[in-house]
């Protein structure tokens, strides 16, 4: 505790009325509190080297700055974990009502599996391949590439 007995002056009061305004009501108590109890120990620094109280009080409030930034420091560190809460769960909400709407569990999505590499095309200069299970995949320069449709014949030239 400060070694100060005489009542704070009006311009501290205004300084925490400003710096504090705003906030929850038991934050704004516990910062006033605080901010006070900081500026006149300082002051007391001050007056110890040479100042008048008014002179050394208003060094001490100079020197927290201007209350709107104060205040606007508070403000984030007493609304930034609420912020953090409520964007989690609008998240989370956004997240269960896009679900809802997918048709939730009830609605199945097939996906297809490859359980083998795709076969590579067979290429034969000079000749033409044909027949019913024979796919022609490209035909440049005289060379001509081909795949069989058929996976049992597929499997049988791996």
């Amino acid at each position: 505790m400060t070694a100060t007995t005489h009542a704070p002056p009006r311009a501290l009061t205004a300084y925490l009325r400003r710096a504090t305004w705003g906030l929850p009501e038991a934050r704004r108590q516990e910062l006033w509190d605080e901010l006070e109890e900081h500026v006149l120990t300082r002051a007391d620094h001050l007056i110890l080297s040479g100042l008048t109280p008014t002179q050394a009080t208003a060094q001490a409030i100079h020197e927290l700055g201007p209350p709107a930034r104060v205040t606007l420091g508070m403000a984030q560190v007493y609304t930034m974990p609420k912020l953090i809460l409520a964007a989690g769960t609008l998240a989370l909400g956004i997240s269960a009502g896009l679900y809802a709407l997918a048709g939730g569990s009830t609605t199945s999505t097939t996906l297809t599996v490859v359980r083998q590499a795709p076969v590579k095309p067979s290429c034969v200069r000079g000749t033409k391949p044909s027949g019913d299970n024979i796919t022609i995949v490209s035909e440049t320069g005289g060379v001509t590439c081909y795949t069989f449709n058929d996976n049992e014949v597929n499997r049988a030239s791996s």
